[in-house]
């Protein structure tokens, strides 16, 4: 039962993402313009995994950085949302978060 109730946990949290990963558009407008945002991330997550302890502040910010310089160039559309669908997908993550981590609710 305790399988069962964490597979149902993870189903949760990844409807859950997938529900508000729709409202995300990704537009392309050439490789090498948004080739600096890619390096940045790519770095940031090498020096999460490979960094110490003492480096992951720096990488955090580097990823932002990333993420807020592909925002910036137009890169990525938020589409709106409703916020009944927004609490929706947000309950199932946190549901299926509990459920993947405790095995209840």
């Amino acid at each position: 039962m305790l399988i069962f109730t964490r597979l149902l946990g993870l189903a949760l949290m990844l409807g859950g993402i997938s529900g508000l990963a729709n409202q995300i558009r990704i537009t392309t407008s050439g490789y090498m313009i948004n080739a600096p945002a890619v390096f940045l991330c790519a770095l940031g997550v090498l020096m999460l995994v490979y960094g110490g302890e003492s480096i992951q502040n720096w990488a955090w910010g580097i990823i932002a950085f990333g993420i807020i310089l592909t925002l910036a160039k137009g890169g990525i559309v938020i589409v709106s949302t409703t916020l009944m669908t927004f609490l929706i997908c947000f309950l199932a993550m946190a549901c299926g978060y509990k459920l993947l981590t405790r095995g209840k609710l």
